[in-house]
């Protein structure tokens, strides 16, 4: 969708550089073009996918070795219950001496069993690796082997500092989030420090942008100092949320709710995405933010809290 709205077309110049021409200023397509992590535009042999229906196309045969790759893993076995990634003996980066070979063999991805199931197999030596856990989690699993580990050894936060901060995300064309001061009140409902120190039992850092504190980054984060003294996105201050939405004609109803000039409650429906089908609404990070929102937005603005698929919402602008 992106790339139909901002992309007029794109030429091959040459084997190695492709010009990009856009509708209209597109300044950060670049970062959709270098594709990182789930977010980008995937590179694609031509010669696998031209012709082919990109909706349909599964892009997945073993006999022919796809799908392809440049790096030095090649898919041996693909279904519901595993996936196997072996190594590749002569892998061309490691031929032409640009990197080495990885020590590891072969990969074998099971399916996320759930946070506990995948704990009981870490303490019994049947998983290399488990999935993101809560921070409560870890001196147990610790207890039961010491020999797992983390990014952060045995002390907190267990874990790197992640490319992206947890955020609630607004609809910003939609009332009445679609006025800055209503998005300022629900922001400053928000005491995030209490979400660290709950939900993450004080594993986690306050990000005042929706930026990582990443090194290469603070000489771009300090430089906006003063816009942030001046505009604190992370202040918790639910007077001045009261008083923005009071300023901008909301009234409590009989029943605490905020009513727009019409009488009408506002509802909004906040949908929590997480890496498992269980987690988003059981998680101690949601079940804090719900409780604080409960304690100031229950008796301002309703929120059907639901776990989805949200992603593809987003994209449509639901």
């Amino acid at each position: 969708m992106d790339v139909q709205r901002a992309v007029e077309r794109a030429e091959a110049l040459d084997d190695n550089t492709v010009a990009i021409y856009f509708k209209l200023p597109s300044p950060r397509f670049f970062l959709f073009m270098t594709y990182k992590y789930d977010i980008g535009v995937y590179i694609v042999p031509k010669h696998v996918f031209d012709g082919k229906d990109w909706s349909t196309f599964k892009n997945f045969d073993l006999t022919k070795q796809w799908p392809l790759s440049t790096g030095p893993w090649q898919v041996v076995e693909g279904s519901p219950q595993r996936k196997v990634l072996d190594r590749r003996p002569n892998w061309w980066a490691a031929e032409r001496k640009i990197a080495p070979l990885p020590m590891v063999e072969r990969n074998i991805w099971l399916p996320d069993a759930g946070e506990q199931q995948s704990v009981q197999a870490l303490i019994g030596n049947q998983l290399d690796a488990g999935p993101v856990m809560q921070p409560a989690t870890f001196p147990a699993l610790f207890r039961g082997n010491p020999k797992v580990t983390t990014y952060t050894g045995h002390k907190q936060p267990f874990g790197y500092m992640d490319w992206w901060p947890l955020s609630l995300y607004l609809n910003n064309e939609r009332a009445p989030f679609n006025d800055r001061d209503v998005r300022w009140a629900l922001s400053y409902y928000i005491d995030r420090q209490q979400v660290i120190d709950i939900g993450f039992l004080g594993a986690s850092t306050i990000s005042n942008l929706p930026l990582p504190l990443f090194l290469p980054l603070m000489h771009y984060i300090d430089d906006i100092d003063d816009l942030l003294a001046k505009y604190d996105t992370s202040e918790y201050s639910p007077k001045k949320a009261d008083t923005l939405l009071a300023g901008k004609g909301f009234r409590k109803d009989g029943g605490g709710f905020w009513t727009d000039a019409e009488g009408q409650r506002i509802e909004q429906r906040a949908r929590f995405a997480g890496a498992g089908d269980e987690e988003p609404l059981a998680h101690p990070r949601t079940v804090v933010l719900r409780s604080r929102l409960s304690r100031y937005q229950a008796e301002c603005i309703r929120f059907a809290i639901k776990s989805d698929r949200h992603l593809g919402r987003i994209g449509t602008g639901e």
